[in-house]
């Protein structure tokens, strides 16, 4: 999906150490879509991308390789790992100015959304904890969101190429370097996690090597 540059709001009120602040975005595309298993082990079989820690889900065996999953998002993958099979597929993980964007920003209204498709919490609308289901589901299981795009809350949680640092953010202070070593921003919240890690602002940090089953990736690119 093409998210049109442009001044949003990033952050919220609801935690004093992320308060909402104005940023400058230019264009940018960011994946419809949660990365799926079979598009994954598309890019190991042919790319060179190594396989999830685990091949399980938090239910299934053999989740990764079993044709019915095929359609569900990867999991159990690192931050260097979602970066591998985005640079082998032409894109980039996106950044979290990016990502909010993306999730939360209506270009036409100028309002930003707590949660991606509005400002009301609906279970019915995401794979979170308040849905029982114990694990991901197939991507764009549920409605598209305001920007068009699916699973930007709930499912499993997103890496981001950012690093995890105070805001105000300021892409050009290096928490954009993908060379940098520190913890790394993991957006959207997961099937496991309930409706406040899955807000549009929810930034959570985690080591770049963690992998586990509640952490997929979408990508992004450049125009």
């Amino acid at each position: 999906m093409l998210i049109h540059g442009g001044e949003f709001v990033l952050g919220s009120n609801d935690n004093p150490n992320d308060l909402p602040h104005i940023v400058a975005q230019t264009d940018f595309y960011i994946d419809s879509k949660e990365v799926t298993n079979v598009a994954y082990l598309t890019c190991a079989d042919v790319l060179g991308c190594t396989l999830p820690s685990s091949l399980d889900s938090a239910t299934h065996k053999g989740y990764v390789t079993a044709p019915e999953f095929n359609f569900h998002p990867v999991m159990n993958v690192s931050w260097q790992q979602a970066s591998f099979f985005c640079e082998q597929n032409g894109k980039r993980l996106p950044s979290e100015a990016e990502w909010e964007k993306a999730a939360s920003w209506s270009a036409t209204n100028h309002t930003k959304a707590t949660w991606p498709w509005g400002d009301l919490f609906d279970a019915g609308r995401l794979n979170s904890d308040e849905g029982g289901r114990g694990d991901t589901v197939a991507v764009a299981t549920f409605r598209d969101d305001l920007n068009g795009t699916f699973d930007m809350a709930g499912n499993v949680a997103e890496w981001t190429l950012s690093l995890f640092k105070p805001y105000p953010y300021d892409p050009a202070d290096g928490r954009e370097d993908p060379k940098v070593t520190g913890d790394r921003v993991v957006r959207g919240g997961s099937w496991a996690q309930p409706q406040g890690e899955t807000s549009t602002y929810a930034r959570q940090s985690v080591a770049p090597g963690t992998a586990n089953n509640m952490i997929g990736f979408r990508c992004a690119a450049t125009p």
